[in-house]
């Protein structure tokens, strides 16, 4: 199975959790629909009085969704076997998701795991 964006993660997939990983990309299409609905909602208020509220409802929605998208990514992206979670740095930090899609493509195992089955 492939990602949202056509690319291969190969231990994303043999875990199950590549839904995680595409989760960004669906809420970055809700955004781009929030964000035009926006456009056009404001518009609209010039001719109905309240029109805007929905535009500002979706975004609000929208930054919701990137927040909740963001916690899965950083937080809920773990090895099933041993708990590690690959999208830190050594030191503990968010890595960046340019750097994490890099990593992720090249995956076939969990480091850490790796690591104890070698010695």
């Amino acid at each position: 199975m492939k990602a949202f964006n056509g690319k291969t993660y190969p231990w994303l997939e043999k875990t199950g959790q590549i839904w995680k990983y595409d989760l960004e990309g669906y809420i970055g299409i809700f955004g781009a629909i929030a964000l035009g609905l926006l456009i056009l909602s404001l518009v609209a208020s010039v001719f109905i009085s309240r029109a805007w509220i929905i535009g500002v409802s979706l975004m609000l929605l929208y930054l919701i969704f990137g927040f909740c998208s963001m916690f899965v990514f950083y937080y809920l992206i773990r090895c099933p076997v041993c708990g590690h979670n690959p999208t830190r740095t050594a030191n503990g930090k968010w890595a960046s998701s340019r750097y994490l899609e890099g990593k992720f493509r090249k995956m076939e195992s969990c480091p850490v795991c790796e690591k104890q089955r070698h010695g």
